[in-house]
């Protein structure tokens, strides 16, 4: 087993990681699970029944990751859809959400994860999702300076790449409260098994105190968290509905969405 993001330690010959849940416990009954869970905080429960990695109380988002995910499906056509990318040195990351506008529920359907990768490789991988979805950057977020995220967002803009790519709305605060209100309310989901980074980072993202005893972000494995919080504070102001084949110049008789992510 390797590693996807930079946090976990390698699995060698010499190393293991074990986890332990209910499934390796057969003499517990379905009784004493109810009784469990039934005094276990809901952020806790997937660490407690499944063995899944948990920050306890210092985890930022408290829905429980199983609560978020969903079959994938078909996407209809006139949902709208865009994505949000993080640029980073060690990780560069992408998610891509769409709107079911009569439900107010918002998909993650997939995901870009890419360590060491140079601009064109990146961009490679966002336009095979569909070369029409918007996107929205915080060209300043993992950057030395203001100068430096604006040239970072020329070279995504610019030729030869020209991505559509919107400056993010980057209140790190007010975001995750937008985040967290969908995920509480049951109207942010994932596609089960499209995500796997996602869901790593999901459960690793957490804060701790500073020397002033305020509950701080820990940065540090972050960059889906941080394309979570971009897509729902400004990509869905610029997401888009898919193209009709009339207006794309394309044949797609069945119109089954993008058949590149398979959905």
């Amino acid at each position: 087993m390797t590693a996807r993001s930079e946090h976990i330690i390698e699995i060698t010959p010499s190393r293991a990681l074990i986890k332990c849940g209910w499934s390796d416990i057969p003499h517990l009954t379905e009784k004493d699970k109810r009784e469990v869970l039934a005094g276990t905080p809901l952020h806790l429960r997937g660490a407690v029944s499944r063995g899944d990695p948990s920050q306890g109380a210092g985890a930022v988002y408290r829905t429980p990751f199983a609560d978020l995910e969903v079959d994938p499906f078909v996407i209809p056509a006139h949902w709208r859809r865009c994505f949000a990318l993080d640029v980073g040195w060690r990780i560069t990351a992408a998610l891509w959400l769409a709107h079911d506008p009569g439900a107010d529920v918002v998909y993650a359907f997939t995901e870009h994860y890419r360590a060491h990768g140079n601009p064109s490789d990146h961009v490679a991988a966002i336009k095979a999702r569909g070369e029409w979805i918007p996107g929205v950057i915080d060209p300043a977020s993992r950057q030395r300076t203001p100068i430096d995220g604006q040239r970072l967002y020329d070279i995504f803009t610019g030729p030869p790449h020209n991505l559509k790519l919107t400056k993010a709305k980057n209140e790190v605060e007010s975001g995750i409260v937008l985040v967290d209100q969908r995920m509480t309310t049951g109207r942010f989901k994932v596609f089960r098994h499209a995500c796997p980074n996602f869901q790593e980072e999901y459960g690793m993202y957490r804060r701790k105190m500073d020397e002033h005893q305020r509950g701080v972000i820990v940065k540090a494995s972050d960059h889906l968290m941080d394309c979570g919080r971009y897509g729902i504070a400004s990509g869905l102001d610029i997401a888009v509905p898919q193209p009709s084949p009339q207006m794309s110049g394309r044949h797609n008789p069945k119109n089954v969405g993008d058949r590149r992510v398979g959905y």
